[in-house]
């Protein structure tokens, strides 16, 4: 079994699978649920808000508001980058150096 995180909880990273016109897995946190070899164990976003949403469908996932913290903490074996594109090499600079 494969564990993974997800950075950002915006469209990409769960939100469009809430939209009920879509019958099809659009987002990273329903792809690796329903997949039967990943377990979704962390997300990270800055609103916590999100999360609180979020929580609602995937109840046995950690938060944390700090990526880098989540990173330096949680044993993953893959990570899903679903911030704003800008932030995507900053990120994953930051993610490799831990």
């Amino acid at each position: 079994m494969l564990k993974a995180a997800i950075v950002g909880l915006g469209q990409i990273g769960y939100k469009i699978d809430t939209d009920t016109n879509r019958n099809l897995i659009w987002s990273h946190a329903k792809a690796y649920t329903k997949h039967p070899r990943i377990e979704l164990i962390s997300v990270s976003d800055i609103d916590k808000d999100q999360y609180n949403d979020f929580n609602l469908v995937y109840e046995d996932v950690s938060f944390f508001e700090d990526c880098i913290d989540m990173v330096d903490k949680i044993d993953f074996d893959l990570i899903s980058i679903c911030t704003p594109t800008p932030t995507h090499l900053d990120l994953l600079k930051n993610i490799v150096s831990i």
